[in-house]
């Protein structure tokens, strides 16, 4: 089953990197320009998200010495799921807490770039690599405004600098992915990317979605490993 799957995962990232390459090809022939490049890791303190059927493929290259770090990972992650209000507070706590991806490797470029789920890939900048990492809680005013007027509202996600073209479709195919997941387990999930990591490498967690979705989702819950806007579970 999930060889199924994540080959499955793996041709729907091929399509996307497929589709994006077009993408920059033609905002760049209209003059545009994409600064994403080897390093910049700006966007890598983001959360990234994605479904347990790409996190699979990212715990598949691990060696057992990645564990370590991810267990951190998910004790830091829980403390800043039980402090959050809302969903506005746990993305402004993560970025303050959780430091960069677990996964970035010396010289801060993506250490499973090969396998990166589909929100890396589909997250292109249009502005430089450093307002990746802005903390617009701090801005002021006059240079909020500054930003905004200087992005193109006709290729961007507006109000963010990244094209939109490729996060749109790479939110189809994660719902493709999740369907097929739901249709094979009984149930989809989503969230964290470390954390789905840590949790199959922890707890075996392909293994007990073996048993059907239900059973899994009881177990999460009593060993208290769904956290708040963290984790997503949806039975099909």
């Amino acid at each position: 089953m999930w060889k199924t799957l994540t080959d499955e995962v793996r041709t729907l990232q091929e399509t996307l990197d497929a589709g994006i390459a077009g993408e920059i090809d033609r905002y760049t022939g209209a003059g545009g320009r994409v600064y994403c490049n080897n390093g910049c890791s700006g966007c890598c303190t983001l959360t990234v998200n994605c479904g347990f059927t790409e996190a699979l493929r990212v715990a598949e290259v691990l060696h057992a010495d990645a564990l370590p770090p991810l267990r951190a990972f998910a004790k830091r992650l829980a403390e800043v799921t039980r402090e959050a209000r809302d969903l506005k507070g746990y993305l402004g706590l993560y970025r303050q807490r959780m430091g960069g991806c677990p996964f970035l490797a010396d010289g801060r470029s993506c250490g499973v770039y090969p396998v990166r789920p589909l929100s890396c890939r589909a997250l292109l900048s249009t502005r430089e690599p450093s307002w990746c990492s802005v903390d617009f809680s701090t801005l002021s005013g006059e240079e909020k405004r500054a930003y905004v007027e200087s992005l193109d509202g006709a290729a961007v996600s507006f109000p963010l600098h990244y094209l939109r073209t490729p996060q749109e479709r790479g939110q189809e195919l994660e719902a493709e992915a999740a369907d097929r997941m739901r249709r094979a387990c009984g149930i989809s999930i989503y969230g964290s990317l470390p954390y789905l990591v840590y949790l199959e490498m922890e707890y075996g967690l392909s293994a007990i979605l073996r048993q059907g979705g239900i059973l899994a989702a009881n177990y999460l819950e009593q060993q208290g490993l769904i956290l708040p806007f963290a984790v997503t579970l949806e039975l099909g």
